[in-house]
């Protein structure tokens, strides 16, 4: 079988490396190739004497005809940011594969790690699908469930997840492939939130709403390709890219107040559900431990840290409870 993998970033590598080395690469389509990152894969794959196509989504026949000349078997998606055209889809209906980061049809969008990895999800999938009209809402023929660490950052899932590709693809290939039957995705519920790319208002701090495990879990999912969780203080925007729950008093302060500052405490904030340290923080001048930050600043107990302007959206339902206590200890 001949895979085409189509892709705008290096951490397809490992999948492309792997399907070269077995033979069962028919070509690789890149996609903006105006980033250093796309850039340099396809630098690797020049280097391999792999067949390189660049796309042009305004030009979908060259990609059809490409496909039907190498006789490849399918064109597997993977890190691609742009929808397949409508033509594409229809003619290539059931070749036309993408591998998604979510357990379908929970997380539909761009981004499904950053979400599961604000809510604190313990675990996530991956899934290879087909291509419909609808992003991300073709039948599945593939699922492998994958841990999510409690520490893992966004940027750390990703590189996990691209390691476990080719093991993942081979494992497809094995149990039949595109022989396997497909199946549909089940219906779309209230409780399957999307996963639209992130902006700043996502990645803002609400001190008001978000409890000590939820900032722990933003920052995660922010770092560090949104610089960090935001929040404010003195009008300059700060970027929280580590943080941890902890067992202290808040003595009845209001959400978002510095209740401690020094050794061997660190940097701590009161949230409405107990007590958070700010592990690392980035400014304009810098990163910082959150202590040192303070004490540069000169910052003092009792001053209150602003919420970044964010769009309110529903808490998770459940809060992680052993995963907080947990962090506590």
């Amino acid at each position: 079988m001949k895979l085409i993998i189509a892709t705008q970033t290096s951490l397809a590598l490992p999948l492309i490396q792997d399907l070269y080395a077995r033979q069962q690469l028919a070509a690789v389509w890149l996609y903006d190739v105006t980033g250093e990152d796309s850039r340099q894969l396809a630098t690797q794959c020049s280097m391999l004497g792999i067949n390189l196509l660049v796309m042009d989504p305004e030009r979908p026949q060259v990609l059809i005809d490409h496909q039907k000349t190498l006789q490849a078997d399918a064109i597997v998606s993977c890190y691609l940011s742009f929808l397949f055209p409508a033509s594409m889809v229809q003619e290539l209906k059931g070749k036309l594969l993408n591998i998604h980061a979510s357990n379908l049809p929970e997380w539909r969008g761009a981004d499904p790690l950053f979400w599961q990895i604000a809510s604190g999800a313990g675990e996530t999938f991956l899934t290879l699908h087909q291509i419909a009209a609808q992003a991300d809402s073709g039948d599945i023929l593939f699922q492998q469930k994958l841990s999510i660490h409690p520490y893992d950052t966004h940027q750390g899932v990703n590189l996990y997840l691209s390691q476990k590709m080719p093991l993942f693809i081979t494992q497809w290939l094995s149990a039949g492939g595109m022989d396997l039957k497909a199946q549909p995705q089940r219906v779309l519920q209230d409780k399957d939130k999307p996963a639209t790319r992130p902006d700043s208002n996502a990645a803002g701090i609400n001190w008001q709403q978000s409890g000590c495990l939820d900032i722990f879990n933003l920052a995660r999912a922010c770092n560090p390709q949104l610089g960090g969780a935001a929040f404010s203080f003195n009008q300059e925007v700060l970027y929280l890219l580590e943080a941890t729950p902890v067992n202290h008093p808040s003595y009845g302060l209001e959400a978002g107040t510095i209740v401690h500052i020094g050794e061997p405490e660190g940097l701590l904030v009161a949230c409405h559900d107990g007590v958070l340290r700010l592990d690392v923080i980035y400014l304009s001048a810098g990163i910082f431990s959150g202590l040192r930050f303070a004490e540069r600043y000169q910052l003092q107990a009792g001053q209150r840290f602003d919420s970044y302007p964010i769009t309110k959206r529903e808490k998770q339902d459940g809060r992680n409870n052993s995963q907080y206590n947990e962090l506590c200890r």
